[in-house]
């Protein structure tokens, strides 16, 4: 296998979580749970550019520096929005 086949395996994987991740994060939102949110879009930040997903990594950073500002959770249901897109563009 290719360096390049490779890649492209590891970011085929790694889109095939965001699921999971969504529902992780709406389990969050439910419980009110902004510490667990600040970690976990903390992770997204980045994997997120890891796997070349600049993208995600923007939305990490952007969601994890609003619930440090504000605990407002309305910029969490866009994010869950946006990595739905990212999802479907994706798979």
């Amino acid at each position: 296998m290719s360096t390049e086949e490779l890649l492209k395996s590891l970011r085929k994987e790694y889109i095939e979580t965001l699921p999971t991740k969504i529902k992780e994060i709406q389990s969050y939102v439910l419980k009110n749970d902004t510490e667990s949110l600040l970690v976990l879009f903390h992770k997204l930040k980045g994997s997120g550019k890891t796997y070349g997903f600049d993208q995600i990594s923007v939305l990490g950073h952007d969601v994890e520096e609003a619930l440090k500002v504000n605990k407002n959770l309305n910029v969490v249901n866009d994010a869950i929005e946006r990595l739905q897109s990212i999802y479907t563009t994706h798979k």
